[in-house]
């Protein structure tokens, strides 16, 4: 912001038209994005922190990889996914804005990797799912439950979602447990079909699901 302010009295002070301070503006937005771009161009752990590190520290980075995760960059879109992963507890109300925004485009996401972790992403947020909108997050997630070709990881989460969904709409019960018959013969591995085999008692007997259910080791995704 510094940086921009000193090149903007520059450019007034000899006598550049207004548009060259618009085009100064975007050259500097792009400096300010090639860091948090660079880190994103490796899958290493200690770059996606780094990653995440810059995004705490700027609010326009923040912005920046909020925008690659929900995007259609291939393997970098996947990376920022990978980052919103490792906010820290406390700064969780940062994302608040833009949840709406990412439960609408994860339909549009096609990379698998990059789908699994924003639905890795939305499980671990308190949602609310008696408003508007997020019947879409909850159609996903049931299209995601019965699609064979579809890896374990993306299938946990979905359940996970479901879950929380299920204990603030009870009328979801029915369609629900019909998603978990297609899914359970056609698990990719045991684990997940054990999950699903358990909550599907849970549903059946009307048994409340303990507050650890959702603390289940996560072994399909690098954290």
């Amino acid at each position: 912001t510094n940086l921009y302010n000193v090149f903007k009295v520059c450019s007034f002070s000899i006598g550049f038209k207004s548009n060259y301070c618009y085009l100064g503006k975007g050259i500097i937005k792009l400096f300010l994005y090639m860091q948090i771009a660079d880190y994103l161009q490796i899958s290493s752990k200690n770059e996606i922190l780094k990653a995440v590190q810059c995004a705490l520290n700027s609010a326009a980075e923040f912005e920046h990889l909020l925008q690659l995760a929900m995007g259609s960059e291939g393997k970098t879109s996947w990376r920022a996914s990978w980052a919103i992963n490792h906010f820290p507890p406390d700064s969780r109300n940062l994302f608040d804005n833009y949840i709406p925004l990412i439960i609408q485009v994860l339909p549009t996401i096609s990379h698998v990797g990059q789908k699994g972790l924003l639905l890795r992403f939305l499980s671990r947020q308190k949602l609310d799912f008696t408003i508007e909108g997020t019947g879409v997050l909850i159609d996903e997630c049931f299209k995601q439950m019965v699609n064979p070709l579809l890896p374990a990881f993306v299938k946990y989460y979905s359940l996970d979602i479901m879950v929380s969904a299920y204990q603030q709409l009870p009328e979801l019960k029915t369609e629900f447990i019909a998603s978990l018959e297609m899914l359970i013969p056609y698990a990719n591995t045991k684990s997940l079909a054990h999950k699903g085999k358990q909550i599907r008692r849970h549903l059946e007997s009307n048994r409340p699901f303990a507050a650890g259910y959702l603390k289940m080791k996560d072994k399909y995704q690098p954290d």
